[in-house]
C-alpha cells in the first residue's frame, strides 16, 4: 500500500497562501484607505488653523484699535454716534 502524503499537502500549503495573500491585500486596501481620510483631515486642519490665525489677528486688532471697534459696532449693529443722523435708503424693487 503506497499512500502519496505529499498532495494533500501541496493543497494544504497552496490554500494557506491564498488565505495569507487574500488578507493581507485587504488590509493593505485598509491602510490605503485611513491614509487617504488622515491626508484629508491633515488637510482640514490646517485649513482651520489658518481660519483660527485669521481669527485671533481680527481679534487683536479689535481689541487694541477703538476706530476699528467702532467701524464694527456700525456694521453689526447699526450705532450711530450721538448727533448724527441715521438716514435709511430703500430699495424700490
Amino acid at each position: 500500500m503506497n499512500i502519496n502524503y505529499r498532495k494533500p499537502f501541496k493543497w494544504l500549503i497552496l490554500l494557506t497562501l491564498l488565505v495569507l495573500v487574500g488578507l493581507s491585500c485587504r488590509y493593505w486596501w485598509r491602510i490605503k484607505k485611513l491614509r487617504h481620510q488622515l491626508a484629508v483631515k491633515r488637510a482640514k486642519v490646517q485649513l482651520l488653523r489658518a481660519q483660527n490665525a485669521y481669527l485671533q489677528d481680527a481679534i487683536e486688532h479689535l481689541g487694541s484699535d477703538v476706530d476699528a471697534q467702532e467701524l464694527e459696532a456700525r456694521k453689526k449693529w447699526g450705532l450711530i454716534k450721538p448727533g448724527e443722523r441715521f438716514y435709511q435708503v430703500q430699495n424700490q424693487n
